[in-house]
C-alpha cells in the first residue's frame, strides 16, 4: 500500500488539530516575546504543546518566552485567591520550571503551611523522611521556615546539610544574614573547616574580619575558618591580615610564623628580606631572640618539656650539678648545648606519643614558647639561680617529633620537679 493513499489524521498533525486542541505554533516565533507569561499563558502552552515540549523551547537561544520569570508579584496582587492554582500550576511543571520558579512562588506566602508544601515539593516524596527529621532536630517549622528563607533555599536536603555541618540553628540564624544568603560559599566553609565549632568559628571570624566580604578578601589562606580564625585574632582585623595577602598564601606556615612576633614586625622583616621563605625568616627570629644576650641565652625564657626528671645522670648528678654552679659562677656545664624548639600548632597533630613507662602529648606545650628536650641541664642552671646558659641548639621538628614522650609537663613547662 503506498502511503499516498493512507487516510489523514489531523489528530497527529499540528498543522490540522483536532476541534478540542488549539493548534501548536509551526515555530516558536508566534509564541508571546518581552514581559513576563502570565500563569494562565503558561497553563495553555502546557496544554497545548506537553511538559517536555516546553522544556525543548526553554532551550531554545533567543526564543525565551517561557523561561521568563513570571511576575508572581503582580500576579498574587491582583488574584490574590489564584495562589493555590498558581502553586499546582508550578508544581505539575517540569523539573526545570518547578525549581525555577518555586522559590519565587515561597517569596509571596507567609503562611507555614504553604511554605512547607514548597519544601516538599522541591525535595520530592522520597525525601519526605530526612524533612520530618530535619524538623524534629531543628525544632519546628518556623525555624525551618526562617532558615529557608534566609538560606534562600527551598530544598530540605540542603538545609540538612547545612544544619549537619552546623547542629545549632540560632547559631546558622546569625550567621546567613552576614553571608548574604550565598548557601553555597556557606557551605563550602563548614564543609573546608576543621574542629567542632564550625559555626562559632565561622561567626567569630566574621566579627574579627569585619564582615563577609572583608572575609572573602583574606580567604586565599585558607578554606579552614579555623587557621582564618588564628590569623586573624594575630593581627586584629580583616584590613592588617590583607596586608599579607601579596607577601605569602600558606595560612597554617603564616600562623606558626605569626607566633614568633607581632604582626607589625612580620610585614616589616618580611619587606626587608623579600626573597627569603618563612621557614628561613623563622629560623632568623629565633636566633635573634637567643643572640639577644650574647653567646649565651636567657634561661628562664626556656621551659621544660617534662613534668619531672632524675638526678642521677651517667657520671653526674643533677643536686652536683647545681652546687658547683652556685659556688663557680664563670663555670658552665661540660656538654653540648641543649636542644631548644619552638612549640607551634601544627605539632598537636602528632598527637600522643609513649616510649617505656613515659607518655607526652604536645598539647601539654604552650604554642609560642621555647622548649627545651634537655630537661636536667636546664634544670640545674634555673635551680642554681642561673639566668644565662651557654647558646643552645636550635632543632627541627625531624628531632622534636621522636622525643613527644617526653612533653608531659603539667604547668606548660614554667617548672620541673627532681626526683
Amino acid at each position: 500500500m503506498n502511503g499516498r493513499n493512507l487516510p489523514r489524521q489531523p489528530k497527529k498533525r499540528p498543522s490540522q488539530p483536532s476541534s478540542s486542541q488549539p493548534a501548536l505554533p509551526r515555530t516558536t516565533s508566534s509564541l508571546p516575546r518581552g514581559g513576563p507569561v502570565s500563569p494562565a499563558a503558561a497553563a495553555q502552552l502546557q496544554r497545548t504543546i506537553g511538559n517536555q515540549a516546553i522544556g525543548q523551547v526553554n532551550r531554545m537561544a533567543g526564543e525565551t518566552a517561557v523561561v521568563q520569570r513570571w511576575d508572581l508579584a503582580k500576579h498574587k496582587a491582583e488574584k490574590a485567591a489564584e495562589y493555590e492554582q498558581l502553586f499546582a500550576l508550578i508544581e505539575g511543571s517540569t523539573p526545570l520550571i518547578r525549581n525555577t520558579y518555586m522559590a519565587d512562588l515561597a517569596k509571596l506566602t507567609s503562611s507555614p503551611e504553604n511554605l512547607m508544601k514548597i519544601l516538599k515539593s522541591m525535595t520530592g516524596e522520597s525525601k519526605a523522611s530526612k524533612l520530618r527529621d530535619l524538623l524534629q532536630k531543628i525544632g519546628g517549622e518556623a525555624k525551618l521556615i526562617a532558615l529557608a528563607k534566609g538560606l534562600g533555599v527551598w530544598d530540605a536536603a540542603i538545609i540538612n546539610e547545612v544544619v549537619s555541618l552546623e547542629p545549632n540553628p540560632d547559631l546558622i540564624l546569625e550567621i546567613q544574614d552576614v553571608v548574604k544568603g550565598n548557601v553555597g560559599l556557606l557551605l563550602t566553609l563548614l564543609r573546608n573547616t576543621s574542629g567542632e565549632k564550625k559555626g562559632q568559628d565561622l561567626k567569630d571570624a566574621l566579627n574579627l574580619a569585619g564582615g563577609f566580604n572583608k572575609l572573602l578578601a583574606v580567604k586565599s589562606f585558607s578554606s579552614d575558618i579555623s587557621v582564618l580564625l588564628m590569623l586573624l585574632r594575630k593581627t586584629g582585623s580583616g584590613d592588617e591580615l590583607a596586608k599579607f595577602v601579596p607577601l605569602v598564601h600558606d595560612g597554617q606556615t603564616l600562623v606558626d610564623f605569626l607566633a614568633l612576633t607581632d604582626a607589625a614586625s612580620a610585614l616589616v622583616l618580611m619587606g626587608q628580606h623579600a626573597k627569603a621563605s618563612l621557614a628561613e625568616l623563622k629560623r632568623a627570629l629565633i636566633d635573634a631572640k637567643l643572640n639577644a644576650a650574647g653567646p649565651k641565652a636567657d634561661c628562664t625564657q626556656i621551659r621544660f618539656t617534662q613534668v619531672n626528671c632524675s638526678s642521677a645522670g651517667e657520671g653526674y648528678s643533677v643536686h652536683d650539678n647545681i652546687e658547683r654552679l652556685r659556688k663557680q659562677p664563670h663555670w658552665d656545664i661540660p656538654a653540648k648545648a641543649i636542644r631548644v624548639f619552638l612549640k607551634t600548632p601544627e605539632m598537636d597533630a602528632w598527637g600522643p606519643m609513649t616510649f617505656e613507662q613515659y607518655t607526652g602529648d604536645p598539647k601539654n606545650l604552650e604554642n609560642g614558647q621555647l622548649y627545651t628536650l634537655d630537661n636536667r641541664r636546664l634544670a640545674a642552671y634555673r635551680r642554681a639561680g642561673r639566668t644565662q646558659i651557654p647558646k643552645p641548639q636550635i632543632v627541627g621538628n625531624d628531632v622534636v617529633s621522636r622525643e613527644v614522650y617526653k612533653f608531659s609537663t603539667k604547668n606548660k613547662g614554667v617548672d620541673i620537679a627532681i626526683n
